[in-house]
């Protein structure tokens, strides 16, 4: 039996949630095994209407990204409009569904654009847009962590994987794995297409 943790988020129009499942592979079936508390943030006012006095907030985190470091499970999170950075949160108990700690933003800037990190060679790596505002460029970074909340890029400016100020939506969704020491990457292309390309790192 192998134990598979996944990240996974809950979207509606009022409320982004975001979750940590287990699965066991047994005899090659997955099998459910259990969901973590609700793993939120809390709401920012982005604005407020003078004469309604209606207000609009920030929707939470979703689209967790995994990796094992030190003996936890860590996580990146995607964050809504208005809250601007890559949310953390980690777990020291692989046994524990409730031990997540409180989601924390980070350092690391976020458009409102998914990230993924590999953790590759004793090393961190984030697949990520690097701006408050736009999904552009696309870069990786060599990360680490000095903190709950403050990340170190070890690159200066990172491995530059697409970057074009013409582009209307950016490059976004990046996935990226491990393999045989080389980190896969693939991502979305202006909205038009999927590119992929394989990254070498030290």
């Amino acid at each position: 039996e192998d134990d598979v943790f996944c990240g996974s988020s809950q979207e509606t129009f009022y409320d982004w949630t975001s979750y940590i499942e287990r699965y066991k592979i047994n005899n090659g079936k997955w099998e459910f095994q259990q969901r973590s508390n609700p793993l939120n943030v809390e709401k920012k006012v982005l604005y407020r209407d003078q004469f309604s006095g209606a207000t609009k907030v920030s929707m939470g985190i979703i689209q967790p990204s995994l990796w094992i470091e030190n003996g936890k499970i860590k996580s990146f999170f995607r964050s809504s409009h208005g809250l601007n950075k890559i949310f953390y949160s980690e777990n020291s108990d692989f046994e524990s569904y409730d031990n997540w700690s409180t989601p924390v933003a980070t350092n690391l800037l976020n458009p409102n654009s998914g990230v993924s990190a590999v953790y590759c060679k004793n090393n961190l790596y984030l697949a990520h847009n690097p701006s408050t505002q736009f999904r552009c460029p696309l870069v990786v970074e060599k990360l680490n962590q000095k903190s709950d909340v403050l990340f170190e890029n070890n690159d200066v400016d990172g491995i530059l994987v697409a970057d074009n100020p013409d582009a209307v939506a950016g490059y976004s969704y990046p996935y990226m794995i491990e393999n045989e020491g080389l980190l896969h990457l693939v991502y979305t292309w202006d909205r038009k297409r999927i590119e992929y390309c394989i990254i070498s790192v030290a």
